[in-house]
């Protein structure tokens, strides 16, 4: 903190002295006197009370999981775990991240004839009473490890032990409104732009004109034989930058000519050709029939709550459509668009996934060898608990 201070006062900062912002240990401690203190460690000194709280971890149900999973699931073992315990008369809470993981787990054991409560953190584990026959708590609270408190009967079991280590969320991204209008930081003198309804022109600057006795400011076009157009600021909207396909230079439009209007009608025509095109193309796929694939099943369901991130809302509505296309008879036809980093292999991991549970296998095509063995290495290692075959085909590697 002072390290940081004397960085912020060194390069002409704004800072607030720690000493007005925090209590030092001198005052802290005199506070502290007044309670009880709990030390947690693993050695004591000979003047302080021990309170010795016996525990044990749940690695051997981590193994039994691990060794059992790519052939029956990880639900078989634990639900022969969860048995073990409450026969003996135990209590046992599973820790989950998020209500949307307690619900999904209490559906996957819900299968096994359990039945859940929820608790709300934080807990009393001296107040928690047995929840009934064949039921266990689940709470809805982040729990790296569980342990287990023999002498109480109580078992704590975290998510984290069922389904791996976890990360908890996305970062968040600063989208960009959409529609955002062009700014003046975007354009530089000479730079080619398209007005909406006067076409292609030259933007020569920003004029202050008064009219009227009104002031403002305007931007400058100029089109072609030099004609002039002032677009007030306030209708910015309707200015763009050119971005053409290739390196040519564009045809500069003559102001109040029909070049820009005829290019318009051309392009409204060929958009209206496509779309006949694009309906002929629906109404043959509808007729047809394609394979319809099962429901997700358990080992699906397994890979669901595997996943290192929660899933963001558009990344989940685009798993619940590609899974539906793939349950149901009709031809699948679906583009799946994102930005880098969005999410969206692993919409394409749990399509694959559900056509292998099927018993059927998956080609991905991707444009490069780079991607190709990138792509290969990423769902070797997000099913590498799952009994899931995966190779690279490219041009260093054949079949």
């Amino acid at each position: 903190i002072q390290t940081n201070y004397q960085s912020a006062v060194t390069h002409n900062q704004p800072a607030i002295d720690p000493d007005d912002l925090f209590i030092g240990l001198e005052q802290l401690s005199p506070c502290l006197e007044r309670f009880e203190q709990f030390g947690i460690t693993d050695f004591y000194a000979d003047e302080v009370a021990p309170l010795t709280l016996k525990t044990s971890n749940h690695q051997l149900l981590k193994q039994e999981i691990a060794y059992s999973r790519k052939q029956h699931g990880l639900l078989k073992v634990l639900a022969s775990q969860l048995d073990g315990w409450l026969e003996r008369g135990d209590m046992v809470v599973i820790f989950c991240r998020s209500a949307q993981r307690c619900k999904n787990l209490a559906e996957l054991l819900g299968r096994y004839d359990f039945t859940f409560q929820v608790l709300v953190p934080p807990l009393d584990l001296d107040r928690l009473d047995p929840p009934g026959e064949r039921s266990v708590y689940l709470c809805e609270h982040p729990l790296q490890n569980g342990f287990s408190l023999e002498e109480k009967g109580l078992h704590l079991v975290s998510e984290s032990e069922l389904f791996g280590e976890r990360r908890i969320g996305y970062k968040k991204r600063a989208s960009k409104p959409a529609g955002e209008p062009i700014s003046f930081a975007q354009l530089q003198q000479g730079d080619v732009v398209v007005h909406r309804e006067h076409g292609l022109g030259i933007y020569r600057g920003l004029e202050t004109i008064s009219l009227q006795q009104i002031t403002n400011d305007y931007l400058l076009l100029e089109y072609r034989d030099g004609d002039k157009l002032y677009v007030p600021v306030d209708r910015l909207n309707l200015v763009s930058r050119y971005e053409g396909l290739s390196d040519k230079e564009p045809r500069i439009d003559k102001l109040g000519g029909q070049s820009w209007k005829t290019t318009k009608q051309k392009v409204s025509d060929e958009v209206w050709k496509v779309a006949q095109d694009l309906l002929d193309i629906y109404a043959q796929r509808e007729i047809r029939n394609g394979r319809a694939f099962s429901p997700p099943g358990e080992f699906f369901r397994e890979l669901e709550e595997s996943f290192s991130f929660d899933e963001t809302s558009g990344q989940y509505q685009a798993i619940n459509d590609t899974i539906s296309d793939l349950t149901t008879a009709r031809p699948m036809d679906r583009l799946i668009c994102g930005d880098v980093g969005y999410g969206k292999t692993e919409v394409a991991i749990r399509a694959a996934f559900k056509v292998v549970e099927d018993s059927s296998q998956v080609a991905i095509l991707v444009p490069t060898t780079v991607l190709a063995e990138q792509h290969a290495k990423t769902f070797a290692e997000r099913l590498r608990d799952f009994p899931v075959k995966i190779s690279s085909l490219n041009r260093f590697r054949s079949a």
